[in-house]
């Protein structure tokens, strides 16, 4: 971290990825450059990468977890309004743990 932050080892996409969930803010706040190339990449994602979504993220459960949220909605979007949404839930989801506690789970993800 150190070597990143002092500018003397750039930063890779797994890093900027591991930060960003330890710090729980979006790539685009690690790194600029590194964002803007994970959009990049996203966005040669054949079919918006609504396949590789669904089998990397699917839980056991087989149900969109949103109630309030349209599955079609998500899936509408851009690879990287995807990106985004799944950034914000991130953010959201640790602030929601932050000021209501956390339960675990019965069902595996």
């Amino acid at each position: 971290m150190y070597q990143h932050a002092k500018g003397i080892r750039p930063i890779s996409i797994d890093a900027a990825i591991a930060y960003a969930k330890a710090f729980g803010c979006g790539i685009e706040e690690i790194s600029p450059t590194v964002a803007m190339k994970a959009m990049e990449v996203a966005a040669l994602v054949s079919d918006g990468g609504r396949n590789v979504l669904k089998e990397q993220s699917a839980p056991s459960y087989q149900r969109w977890p949103f109630e309030h949220v349209s599955e079609r909605e998500y899936y509408d979007l851009t690879p990287e309004g995807q990106i985004w949404v799944q950034a914000k839930t991130h953010a959201s989801i640790a602030e929601a743990r932050e000021r209501f506690g956390v339960t675990r789970s019965k069902m595996k993800a």
